[in-house]
């Protein structure tokens, strides 16, 4: 009889902290806002994306100051982009069109703007310019890989589509910076990732 008691008690105890658990995640999940409202007079950038496959989504990305010039309450906030998708099919690709064009409209006129009927030709310009700045030296590796990251569709706000960033380097693990100036830091480029460590 002891041990069944000893089981119950700590049946008991677990279902009370499971309890506890799903209390606590209700109350912080009541405390986050209902809806968010984003101002179009923020708009920084206007992408056209794809959303498991189909292009039925639109990221937008907002100026991380919250509008004002000099920062304020929304500058650190996380929160700078918004990617909406609207459904599966032509309809969805439609319905996206239709929010791509509306919303372009009422942006700012110095944002920029992947319009639906001029894509190709917009993701060409921005390529070029994007190469020509980083031949140049006017942006770091870093920013011209994030910014084709972007181009390219990727997004931190889609996890089938996360930015990617290549793997140059030979040592991950030693504790040291490695010294870039020698060859042997860096991993062998001719080959595959997949096929360096056999």
């Amino acid at each position: 009889v002891g041990e069944d008691t000893g089981v119950s008690k700590e049946v008991n105890a677990e279902e009370l902290h499971h309890l506890k658990l799903e209390r606590k995640q209700r109350e912080v999940a009541s405390m986050r806002p209902k809806s968010i409202r984003w101002n179009l007079s923020e708009v920084s950038h206007v992408y056209l994306r794809r959303y498991r496959l189909r292009d039925s989504s639109i990221e937008l990305f907002f100026i991380p100051s919250g509008g004002t010039a000099f920062g304020g309450a929304g500058m650190f906030s996380p929160s700078c982009s918004v990617f909406l998708d609207f459904g599966a099919g032509h309809e969805g690709m439609r319905r996206r069109n239709e929010a791509a064009y509306a919303m372009m409209k009422r942006a700012p006129p110095q944002a920029i703007k992947q319009w639906p009927d001029r894509s190709v030709q917009f993701l060409h310009d921005h390529i070029t310019k994007l190469t020509i700045a980083w031949v140049e030296g006017r942006i770091t590796n870093f920013d011209y890989l994030l910014h084709l990251n972007i181009l390219s569709g990727r997004s931190y706000n889609d996890i089938c589509q996360y930015p990617v960033f290549p793997w140059v380097l030979g040592d991950y693990s030693s504790s040291e910076i490695p010294d870039l100036t020698e060859k042997k830091n860096f991993r062998d480029l001719s080959k595959p990732v997949g096929a360096l460590n056999p």
